[in-house]
């Protein structure tokens, strides 16, 4: 791994580590990134977003949503 490939890894695992965890929008993990790089590496978007559908999945957003589409069947 380069010396870039890491600074960019760190910055993207401080960004996850901050905000990831919290309910809410991606935009927010990404703005995290692109605030400590300047830009958001590409290769880096499928763990940003991996993270924030761990976080959604266990805060129940999806199974409210899933409900909320049974009950108006």
């Amino acid at each position: 791994m380069s010396s870039s490939e890491a600074t960019e890894a760190a910055a993207v695992d401080a960004a996850i580590a901050r905000y990831g965890q919290q309910p809410g929008p991606l935009l927010v993990v990404l703005h995290g990134v692109q605030d400590a790089l300047g830009y958001i590496p590409p290769a880096s978007i499928p763990r940003i977003a991996e993270a924030k559908k761990q976080i959604i999945e266990r805060s129940g957003v999806l199974e409210y949503f899933a409900a909320d589409e049974r009950m108006a069947e």
